[in-house]
């Protein structure tokens, strides 16, 4: 990766070999906080587990400087316990999260080869560049994610595709609710409802989109209309329909409810 950056012939070239090296980097630090968060449990000492986690937060830094793909860095901050860092890279992200098209992996080199020929060198601008590396939060069943999203991960194929904004209103609801914020909680919970049917993010091209308010609503006990996101859901048509894992979401709210009404108290 290093050799192509020191051989690339234009700026196109080096900022193109820029990021793939950053995003390469991130996913190794995301590979080992997802081993270090969520499986060695046991390691020996918290000074060493907080030394990685530094460690890893230093190897995501550069990538997080490119487009929505900060929003990895604020799902880092929301598994270590810092919601108050993640709500405000929240906050400063919406604006390129709109930017977004709908476009997949296989359309961004495109993407990026028209920005390069139609703007005049003055116009090329970390602004820009942050605008045109404006794509979807991608998570992979090896790398660091919300424990909220296991389902659709543990489907090993593929990785998982979410689009940026409504990403950005769910990390936000987590936490607030972790901060106990309810004002900042049905906020966020209302941007999500807003966007279930937006042109370029909705549910129609994402089906992960409605999965997401399915989740929200099954955090706050609402089960019946999670079950509606839910089955919202798994009628979208959209692409990777494959990985939809909300057939088994309803059945395990389903379980929710029955197991409820079999406690003295309820849930």
């Amino acid at each position: 990766m290093f050799e192509l950056l020191s051989a690339s012939e234009s700026d196109f070239d080096e900022v193109c070999t820029y990021v793939h090296a950053m995003c390469s980097l991130r996913c190794v630090a995301s590979d080992l906080i997802s081993e270090d968060v969520h499986d060695r449990r046991d390691i020996a000492g918290n000074k060493r587990r907080y030394k990685n986690l530094r460690k890893c937060r230093y190897w995501i830094s550069p990538n997080a400087l490119m487009g929505t793909d900060v929003m990895h860095l604020a799902t880092y901050h929301f598994l270590t316990g810092n919601c108050n860092k993640s709500v405000e890279i929240c906050r400063q992200v919406k604006e390129l999260a709109l930017c977004y098209d709908g476009g997949f992996p296989y359309q961004l080199y495109s993407t990026l080869q028209q920005h390069h020929w139609w703007y005049r060198p003055r116009d090329r601008s970390l602004k820009m560049l942050q605008k045109i590396y404006s794509h979807f939060i991608a998570f992979s069943h090896i790398e660091m994610a919300l424990p909220h999203l296991c389902l659709e991960i543990s489907k090993r194929t593929i990785y998982l595709s979410i689009p940026p904004l409504p990403y950005v209103f769910f990390l936000e609801f987590l936490c607030y609710h972790e901060l106990g914020n309810t004002s900042g909680r049905d906020e966020a919970l209302r941007n999500l409802i807003q966007f279930q049917h937006d042109e370029y993010q909705g549910g129609q091209r994402f089906w992960i989109t409605h999965t997401l308010l399915g989740i929200c609503y099954q955090t706050l006990g609402d089960f019946h209309m999670a079950i509606m996101a839910y089955w919202e859901s798994a009628r979208s048509k959209s692409e990777l329909s494959y990985l939809n894992s909300a057939i088994d979401r309803i059945a395990l709210v389903y379980l929710c409810m029955y197991a409820s009404q079999l406690l003295p108290n309820g849930i």
